[in-house]
């Protein structure tokens, strides 16, 4: 799991490294919009700092259709789930929990919902499950393993899934 957080002078280091002990599902800390570059780092976790402002990049766009990943794990887990929205999920400024921040559905608030309530459902967990092999654009394509599928997918009622490019 990963966590994206905008920099902030009152973030602390140590409070962020006793995050990975208590939460061991946690890899990486990526501290976005910092005016400084830092990377720490063991075998199980990282803390990342960047210049980078994911508001203004990463959120606001798909994954480029014209890029590949070519890892064991990801190639693995793209044949039974969706890499990009398996055991996800993700939560607006104003508390929406949604499997993208780019998608306009959501599944409840933080403020009224209890996350993992909320992230066991069938209906959250739907796109999960939607496999390359299931969405019809790309279960043809030779690297459609290696494709990070991060659009809006529609479930049709043949078990099947399509982007959905009308959102």
């Amino acid at each position: 799991m990963n966590i994206f957080l905008p920099y902030s002078i009152h973030i602390n280091s140590d409070e962020l490294y006793e995050c990975f002990q208590k939460y061991s599902k946690l890899n990486t800390i990526i501290i976005y919009d910092s005016p400084f570059k830092k990377v720490s780092s063991n075998e199980n976790n990282s803390l990342i700092f960047t210049e980078e402002n994911f508001e203004q990049t990463k959120f606001k766009q798909h994954f480029p259709k014209n890029k590949y990943i070519v890892t064991l794990d990801f190639f693995t887990e793209a044949q039974y789930y969706n890499p990009y929205y398996n055991q996800k999920a993700c939560i607006a400024a104003n508390g929406d929990i949604k499997n993208c921040l780019l998608h306009d559905t959501t599944f409840g608030n933080v403020k009224d919902n209890i996350l993992s309530d909320v992230v066991v459902s069938n209906q959250f967990q739907l796109l999960w499950h939607a496999n390359h092999d299931k969405i019809v654009d790309i279960k043809d394509n030779e690297l459609r393993y290696c494709m990070m599928v991060s659009d809006n997918l529609k479930h049709l009622p043949i078990g099947l899934y399509t982007i959905d490019n009308t959102v």
